[in-house]
């Protein structure tokens, strides 16, 4: 599975800077970690720094209680794909590899027949 359909879920205590939440994702993605930004509301998010101090209103307790989340979007970087997706391109380049690799082999045994 690439991303599942709801995104994930994360926590992150208060004082957590955001780049551990970045190093958990990049390593389910299989993605270099540079290759991977954060976003709240349409501005990047300082991996370096807590969700308070990139400037994010946290929800409060009751908030928090009914559901409230804060959303965070990443972006993979260009020309970055997703572990996934290279790891599939590999094997189907591979199964071509391997049958012409027997198409060749079979041609070979024909011709010395």
């Amino acid at each position: 599975e690439d991303l599942p359909k709801g995104g994930f879920v994360g926590k992150l205590a208060k004082d957590a800077r955001v780049a551990l939440l970045k190093e958990e994702l990049a390593k389910r993605l299989g993605v270099p970690l540079e290759g991977l930004n954060f976003a709240v509301e349409g501005r990047d998010i300082d991996d370096e720094k807590t969700i308070g101090e990139n400037g994010i209103l946290e929800p409060g307790p009751a908030a928090r209680k009914a559901g409230a989340r804060i959303v965070i979007t990443f972006l993979l970087s260009d020309g970055v794909e997703l572990g996934s997706v290279v790891a599939r391109r590999r094997a189907d380049q591979e199964a071509v590899e391997r049958a012409e690799a027997e198409r060749l082999a079979k041609e070979q045994a024909d011709r010395e027949t």
